[in-house]
């Protein structure tokens, strides 16, 4: 039998507290992170970088890294930095093949934690690349030579050959070859040249990604020892004073002749008196360098690597390096060293920005000394790694991406763009800087109207990078319009669908009743069909189900609703009396005019319309319900402005009824206005005007110039409005810009009332409109409601829509409309299919610039769907057909 101490129920209880505390709190605070990436092209030595950013989750945060499942420690060359309370990056200075590894980033809060990984693959192996050499100095017989193969990239490990004229070199006596500086040089060193000598000599080097060769060819010089030519200071070791004359003189007498007489006598005597006494004493020769060059298409990250050799002179020799006439020491990636007696190489690892300069190499001797020099110049531009945003970014999250430069020497000048515009810091958006070879791209709480195309550019003295990514909020739904029948009768069963024409799931269903939410009324059934659709359902309709109808759809982007009206007979429409104005008005007066049903059921809804426009607020105006069934309009004081036309609307649960009467004062005649136009060759710069003049009515009038129905502004001075005289005023257009094309409106307004003329100004380069395709569904069948929106995706306003039916224009009628959404858009829309919807539906837009049209085939299924006249139910009933 199994038995438990009490130590163990303390902590069986403890678990069990803790379990259901951390159950009941619920995971909406545990932190959410952000996909994270290397970049895909990483070579050996370049910069790696990757932030691992809380998208999501209530702080303190604690940030762990991991690397092929074990704790990552911070050694050389491995760095990890916090820079905020959301956000740690790991830092890789120079990665190689030891850098490969999967790298994950654990983040820990109260509520728990996540964890993203991010696999580092570095490019394998480069094959190697000798820099070119090449023999150099007096190559006489019994000279000395060393030629160095040096490789200035690739990876290691390398095998080096040598061959001359074509078979390989072995090891003998006067000729042998030796690697050195990390298998980075190998030198062939010829002992004395002689006859022999003479060829092709040729350096291969490989290693398992290929191989390279560079040949030089040596050719000694034929000159017999008599025709040196030495320096008049320099005598060479163990020669005795006749020999020193004889190689220099034929004629030893005369030599010893001019000796005498010339200034340097003493300089000689002494010289011969001490040949003379010290017979064995030996006078050196100053070194000569051979000259050497560093490549000239050096990369920033290349090794580079120059040998200086002595060509002749005699040992021992002294070495010393310098870097723009300042002593090189040796430090981290910068080496020197000294192959034997006559040789030094400087190896530089990497170079980069400051390795430019010009490096000397000086030899000394007992008897002088003698240098040569070599210019570096390294030139890179800055490249930075892939980033990109999230995937699973909803409104309301934080979005973080960071801008990394892999390559490149600093300083580096960053900037940010989205859609290609400049951006700034924003309470919203915040730019900054991490280190010198980062940037952090931070918005705080994404929207949709955050959606773009973001870009980081970054730019030193050598050149730019520039990267992008795009981010895309879910969308917001938008539900398609849907009606109740028009013929309920009670005890009728009715129905209506919700369904969602665009948006991203998972997305919420609501229904509401007059305001009210729906939850589980009696006789009332709601059922979702798939992700996109909610029906909902009246068995049977009475008195009490009339009212306005709403769906309410929702995600985590935002939200869309729309309503029907379900009007059961028997329920009375209203019916109004109608109502005048008197005919006796002037300006200055009062009046008022009353809206009275006089027929149907209550409850009511009174709204005032003037010219089709709701009644604004204003002092002069009074509306006042009287009644339920009164409503009165009152005008306190008439002007040119109270002239129109005034509409009373009442409606209830059964429908509406509307009455119109026109207000005119007496005393004056409207003014009526000339039409006008701009030219049709108007080009960006240029200056234009427009006329518009009264030629009807009695002044004074009060002009008034609109563009796109909007005040015109003078105030930045690009437009300029003039009174001619009392019957005319002039626009005026300094200088013509993008900003110049729209529609121009003059509005002229006396006592009485007003009236208005427009033209449509275009210049030249105006934008024609390009359509975004549209399509019918696939799976459409009689009876259902389908519909197409027709979106302008590029191009400039104003646009004229017009819908086609097999080449024929689309007019509205019982079942078919075409509304206009915005500017950009026009839908189209069947309301039941049937047979005769099928065919070939067209929008075509045009605008002043051009036109396009976009077409879709309408194509039902075959499958039979009948109204259920037994039920009346008012909604589509699917049948299977009969066999």
């Amino acid at each position: 039998m199994l038995t438990l101490s009490k130590l163990d129920m303390k902590k069986t209880l403890a678990i069990a507290t803790l379990l259901l505390l951390g159950t009941s709190k619920g995971f909406a605070d545990l932190p959410l992170l952000s996909p994270m990436h290397f970049p895909n092209e990483m070579n050996v030595g370049m910069r790696a970088s990757v932030h691992c950013i809380v998208i999501q989750g209530d702080p303190p945060f604690q940030f762990s890294w991991l690397k092929d499942g074990q704790p990552l420690v911070e050694e050389r060359g491995i760095s990890i930095r916090k820079t905020d309370d959301y956000d740690m990056a790991l830092v890789i200075a120079k990665v190689d093949a030891s850098s490969n590894g999967n790298y994950s980033c654990k983040v820990t809060n109260s509520d728990g934690f996540d964890q993203k990984s991010a696999v580092l693959s570095v490019k394998g192996l480069r094959k190697p690349e000798i820099r070119p050499f090449h023999f150099s100095g007096d190559l006489l017989a019994g000279k000395r030579v060393v030629l160095a193969c040096s490789v200035m990239d690739g990876d290691p490990p390398f095998q080096y050959r040598w061959y001359k004229d074509g078979k390989e070199i072995g090891t003998d006596g006067n000729v042998h070859t030796r690697t050195y500086a990390e298998d980075l040089i190998s030198n062939l060193i010829i002992s004395q040249l002689d006859s022999d000598s003479n060829g092709n000599y040729t350096c291969r080097v490989s290693n398992s990604a290929g191989i390279d060769e560079h040949s030089a060819m040596l050719l000694m010089k034929d000159k017999h020892w008599k025709n040196r030519e030495y320096p008049e200071n320099v005598v060479k070791k163990n020669e005795t004073l006749w020999e020193i004359v004889s190689l220099r003189c034929n004629d030893a007498s005369n030599c010893f002749r001019r000796m005498f007489q010339s200034r340097r006598t003493i300089l000689l005597w002494l010289l011969l008196s001490t040949m003379l006494l010290f017979p064995d004493l030996a006078i050196a020769d100053i070194p000569q360098v051979g000259p050497f060059l560093f490549p000239k298409q050096l990369d920033a990250g290349m090794r580079a690597s120059v040998q200086c050799a002595v060509m002749s002179g005699d040992p021992p020799f002294e070495f010393t390096w310098l870097k723009d006439d300042q002593k090189l020491t040796e430090v981290r990636g910068v080496s020197v060293r000294k192959f034997d007696d006559f040789t030094s190489n400087l190896v530089i690892a990497k170079v980069e920005a400051d390795s430019n300069g010009n490096y000397t190499c000086r030899v000394s001797n007992s008897a002088g000394f003698d240098e040569k020099s070599a210019l570096l110049s390294v030139k890179d531009g800055p490249k930075i790694g892939p980033f990109h945003f999230s995937g699973e970014l909803d409104v309301g999250m934080r979005a973080t991406v960071v801008c990394s430069v892999m390559t490149g020497e600093p300083p580096f000048e960053f900037t940010w763009f989205k859609d290609d515009q400049k951006l700034v810091d924003t309470h919203r958006v915040s730019l900054g800087k991490f280190d010198d070879f980062t940037y952090n791209l931070v918005i705080s709480k994404v929207e949709a109207d955050s959606n773009g195309n973001y870009s980081c550019k970054v730019s030193n003295s050598a050149g730019f990078d520039q990267k992008s990514a795009i981010l895309s909020v879910k969308d917001v739904p938008k539900i398609g319009p849907f009606n109740f029948p028009g013929d309920l009768d009670v005890g009728m069963r009715a129905s209506v669908q919700c369904a969602v024409m665009t948006g991203d799931p998972p997305f919420q269903f609501s229904w509401f009743k007059d305001g009210h939410k729906l939850v589980d009324p009696h006789g009332i059934s709601i059922g979702n069909f798939g992700d996109f659709t909610s029906n909902l359902v009246i068995s049977k309709v009475d008195a009490n189900s009339n009212g306005n109808y709403t769906c309410k759809v929702s995600n985590s982007a935002g939200f869309d609703e729309r309503s029907a009206v379900l009007s059961v007979k028997g329920s009375k429409a209203p019916r109004i009396k109608p109502f005048h104005f008197s005919g006796e008005l002037s300006m200055g007066l009062r009046t008022g005019v009353m809206c009275i049903v006089i027929d149907g059921d209550p409850p009511f809804d009174f709204k005032w319309l003037k010219d089709g426009i709701s009644l604004p607020e204003k002092s002069e105006l009074s509306v006042k319900s009287v009644d339920e069934f009164t409503s009165t309009m009152s005008i306190k004081n008439l002007n040119a402005d109270s002239n129109g036309n005034y509409t009373c609307r009442v409606s209830n649960s059964a429908g509406w009824d509307e009455k119109t009467d026109v207000l005119n004062l007496k005393g004056a005649n409207f003014p009526k206005i000339k039409p006008f136009s701009f030219s049709g060759e108007l080009r960006e710069g240029l200056r234009t005007n427009v006329m518009c003049s009264v030629i009807d009515g009695e002044p004074p009038f009060d002009f008034q110039w609109f563009k796109d129905n909007q005040p015109l502004s003078q105030e930045k001075g690009q437009y300029s409005v003039q009174p001619f005289d009392e019957f005319t005023a002039i626009l005026t257009i300094k200088k013509l810009d993008s900003a110049s094309n729209g529609n121009y409106t003059c509005r002229v307004t006396n006592a009485v009332g007003s009236d208005q003329k427009s033209d449509v100004l275009s210049m030249k380069g105006f934008k024609a409109p390009q359509i975004k395709p549209f399509h019918f569904s696939g799976e459409l069948r009689t009876g259902l409601r389908t519909g197409v929106p027709c979106i302008v995706a590029e191009g400039d306003p104003p646009f004229d829509f017009k819908w086609l039916k097999d080449g024929v224009t689309l007019q509205e009628k019982s079942g078919l409309t075409i509304k206009l959404v915005d500017e950009f858009t026009s839908m189209l829309s069947i309301k039941s299919l049937d047979a005769e919807s099928n065919g070939n539906y067209t929008c075509k837009v045009s605008n002043s610039a051009g036109w396009d049209e976009k077409s879709d085939v309408l194509n039902m299924k075959g499958e039979a769907i009948i109204k259920d006249e037994a039920l009346s139910c008012g909604y589509i009933c699917e049948r299977k057909p009969t066999t």
